[in-house]
């Protein structure tokens, strides 16, 4: 239970991130606009490269740790 309501959350917020800065940002001077955007695209990108990053080393067999005797 508590995955679906996580997995609905960050469902949520990435359409309110995506969907709703142009919508905030129509009133705005196209370069600011650009800009913002822009800034938006670049952390999702390294967000989502970050995810991704992570979820192939958790696949990575840990390393054995030598025994000392």
């Amino acid at each position: 239970m508590f995955r679906g309501n996580l997995r609905r959350t960050r469902v949520w917020l990435a359409a309110l991130a995506v969907g709703g800065t142009p919508l905030a940002l129509q009133g705005c001077d196209t370069a600011v606009r650009d800009i913002v955007l822009g800034g938006v695209q670049s952390a999702a990108n390294g967000l989502a490269g970050t995810f991704i990053d992570a979820y192939f080393e958790s696949l990575n067999e840990p390393a054995e740790n030598p025994t000392t005797l």
